[in-house]
């Protein structure tokens, strides 16, 4: 009985603080953004983000622990859905803003993630309705840590 009363006097202290801690500070909270939306030209773009595991495994750019990946995102090109490799973008979490750019038939989406030590910058590059490059250069070192993707859009020999 007294080890129950003791623990029990334990919680209560331990609730105490914390919701002494939580009034105590004067730091709102910032909220992150959880969708992006952008049209450039002939293409637009949706994102929406989430906090959930990612699906790919490995190395998570901007990944400090808790993530905020992609789970869903919604590419249009002449008003027509456009399938996104899920390696163009299932390694990229924490996303803090989005740009989409386009001159024609080409267009360039840039990704910042994540803040300070974990940071990045991705971009991928299109063309028509296919993704064709990928770029994600760290955001403290970039000339010095950075992975670089070319993604080939060609049908077999014979089934062109």
């Amino acid at each position: 009985m007294k080890v129950l009363q003791t623990f029990i006097a334990l919680l209560v202290l331990c609730l105490m603080a914390n919701s002494q801690r939580l009034q105590s500070s004067d730091h709102p909270v910032k909220q992150k953004p959880t969708a992006f939306k952008q049209v450039s030209g002939l293409y637009e773009l949706e994102i929406r983000l989430g906090n959930t595991k990612s699906i790919v495994a490995g190395h998570q750019w901007g990944d400090k622990g808790g993530q905020r990946v992609i789970t869903m995102i919604r590419h249009l090109y002449k008003k027509e859905s456009v399938a996104i490799p899920q390696s163009a973008i299932g390694d990229l979490c924490d996303i803090k803003s989005m740009k989409l750019s386009a001159s024609g038939e080409r267009a360039e989406l840039v990704l910042n993630g994540a803040d300070a030590g974990s940071g990045y910058l991705a971009k991928i590059q299109i063309i028509k309705d296919e993704i064709v490059s990928r770029t994600v250069r760290d955001g403290e070192f970039p000339k010095h840590f950075y992975e670089s993707t070319t993604y080939v859009n060609k049908a077999p020999p014979g089934q062109e």
